[in-house]
């Protein structure tokens, strides 16, 4: 038995949960006509339902939108400049002990 875990394009499991929510089918009738688990369609019911509104079901297979990595590469790039300011504090008071 394969412990490889089955990917769904979008279309397919909007197509899917839209069988529930529009056909009136009720999903464990779907589940058994497709062969997707149930605690599956499930989920994707859920983000359908949660996502309609911003007309973005199912963003996608790992895929990360270029609002997301911006925002990572900024939250990487502020991390690094805290960590800089710090260790320009540490020199800034090392230096002025030796002045003195």
């Amino acid at each position: 038995m394969s412990n490889k875990r089955s990917q769904y394009t979008e279309p397919f499991k909007r197509d899917i949960v839209e069988q529930v929510l529009i056909g009136g089918k009720a999903p464990p009738e779907v589940s058994k006509d497709t062969g997707i688990n149930l605690n599956s369609l499930y989920g994707w019911i859920r983000q359908y339902k949660a996502a309609q509104e911003k007309h973005t079901p199912f963003p996608g297979n790992g895929k990360v939108s270029s609002h997301e990595e911006e925002l990572r590469q900024l939250r990487r790039r502020n991390k690094q400049l805290e960590e800089q300011i710090v260790i320009l504090k540490k020199a800034t008071a090392f230096f002025a002990r030796e002045t003195k």
